[in-house]
């Protein structure tokens, strides 16, 4: 596999994925704005702004937007993450240069009728609550806010309620301006359309949005913490989180990831035998990497009743543990290893709309596009001693604790105990 890289006169960056045999196209212009690039008085606006482009351009009202999207049965919708706010597109290929009018047109042209701003604001408003009602995003949200408290990373996507009701025009146009350039652009298609003439077809389309700087973030300070938050459940969900590598360090990353396959990579993975299999302490857990720009994270996951809490803990601890303190078998290493390699094949043969948005995540994290055969080659010369490594660095940084429940386990003195920290 082989993807094109073009940057356009005005700073644009083109990715092309063709795929001759796929009888679907998909299509993303995504924006590298999301809310870490926002101020605290800002959190929340990339977020809005994403459902805003949906209200219509200077060329399609809200109801003509809905209904050409539709017409052409494509699967349209757009997301905000930390890092990236993307639109996209995936139908059959006749479509896809009229996926590219849509989408350039939504970029570039749209209006923000003051009227589907309100409408809008409220339909947001209802996803915080129904977010805030979610056992798994309250951790998760918490966890960031917790390990990286006081700063942009540690911030919803959402925003708090009380921002989304202060924005007004003049925030989203200035909003705009900074960051919706040629400059933070990343156009990645993938499937069976022309690549010469869908290249064309998308300079011709934006050769008009003006050029900029690429917006930047402050680097983000991992401060650790813990936090119990108490709310009315059955279970107590926690997370137990450790410093991890950024992307800056991909063999680091590539450590990172076999290590989380021994840990909870299948059914023979270390957590869950221990922890699901042998006590029947939960229904699942789960432990993986965050790796960002600039920092990363390990958190493992997990929910059980609030009187087990004080079974999983050291089960869970002593897991870790071990891992940087015994070498992983060869049985596991290969076996983690082959699953790391099979997800990595499966995603290069999945769809037109997997492809395109792998493409540009992979590209604006580490500013290229690797080729299948030469990350594999990259996750081959990874050794036992690269992974063990990884576990001694992330595992001796002091862990960080959150849980959200019925009442405060208040685990965190166990946790640092039995990881080898003094109080």
């Amino acid at each position: 596999m082989s993807v094109e890289k073009h940057t356009l006169d005005n700073g644009a960056t083109v990715l092309i994925d063709h795929m001759p045999n796929s009888q679907t196209t998909a299509m993303s212009y995504t924006f590298r704005v999301g809310s870490r690039f926002e101020t605290a008085e800002e959190n929340g606006l990339a977020h809005f702004f994403e459902h805003m482009a949906f209200k219509g351009t200077k060329n399609r009202d809200v109801t003509a937007l809905n209904k050409e999207m539709d017409d052409l049965g494509a699967r349209s919708n757009a997301f905000t993450s930390k890092e990236v706010t993307s639109y996209h597109m995936h139908g059959l290929n006749e479509d896809a240069f009229k996926f590219n009018e849509i989408e350039a047109d939504m970029a570039m042209n749209l209006t923000l009728p003051a009227d589907e701003l309100e409408k809008e604001r409220g339909v947001i408003l209802e996803e915080i609550k129904r977010s805030e009602d979610n056992n798994s995003s309250v951790l998760i949200n918490a966890v960031f806010d917790t390990l990286y408290s006081g700063q942009a990373m540690g911030r919803t996507v959402l925003g708090p309620s009380e921002n989304i009701k202060s924005f007004d025009r003049d925030m989203f146009d200035a909003f705009r301006a900074k960051h919706y350039h040629a400059g933070n652009l990343i156009v990645s298609v993938a499937g069976g359309c022309d690549p010469a003439k869908i290249l064309q077809d998308i300079k011709d389309k934006v050769a008009d949005m003006p050029t900029g700087e690429r917006s930047v973030f402050d680097p983000a300070q991992y401060v650790g913490g813990n936090c119990e938050i108490v709310k009315p459940t059955q279970q107590v969900s926690l997370a137990v989180a450790f410093e991890a590598a950024s992307t800056d360090d991909p063999k680091d990353e590539i450590a990172e990831s076999i290590l989380s396959k021994v840990l909870s990579g299948g059914m023979s993975s270390r957590l869950f035998t221990e922890i699901r299999e042998k006590r029947s302490l939960v229904y699942g857990v789960a432990a993986g990497f965050s790796h960002s720009l600039d920092t990363g994270l390990f958190i493992a996951q997990a929910g059980t009743s609030p009187e087990k809490v004080s079974q999983l803990i050291p089960v869970l601890c002593d897991e870790l543990n071990k891992l940087r303190q015994e070498p992983v078998s060869d049985e596991e290493f290969n076996r983690a290893k082959k699953l790391f390699r099979s997800h990595i094949a499966m995603e290069a043969d999945a769809s037109s709309a997997s492809r395109m948005t792998s493409n540009m995540m992979e590209f604006n994290m580490h500013q290229r596009i690797e080729t299948v055969e030469d990350f594999m080659a990259r996750v081959d010369s990874v050794t036992k001693d690269d992974v063990m490594e990884a576990a001694r660095r992330v595992f001796s940084t002091k862990p960080s604790y959150v849980s959200v429940g019925p009442e405060k386990p208040n685990e965190s003195e166990q946790i640092a105990m039995r990881m080898g920290f003094e109080l």
